[in-house]
């Protein structure tokens, strides 16, 4: 857990990570870089499986 000007909880610090997560997601959006979600890799993986 983190120390500063104040103790965080276990759920605070999740947040936080969660939100910067999000935050570098929409950063790679705005510059143009797109991932896939991870049901739309596991259907494409479902369907390169099956071509197979």
């Amino acid at each position: 857990m983190k120390w500063g000007f104040y103790f965080m909880d276990n759920e605070t610090e999740k947040l936080i990570k969660l939100s910067e997560e999000l935050l570098a997601v929409e950063n790679d959006r705005n510059a143009g870089i797109f991932g896939c979600t991870l049901d739309e890799l596991k259907k494409h993986l479902d369907t390169v499986i099956e071509q197979s």
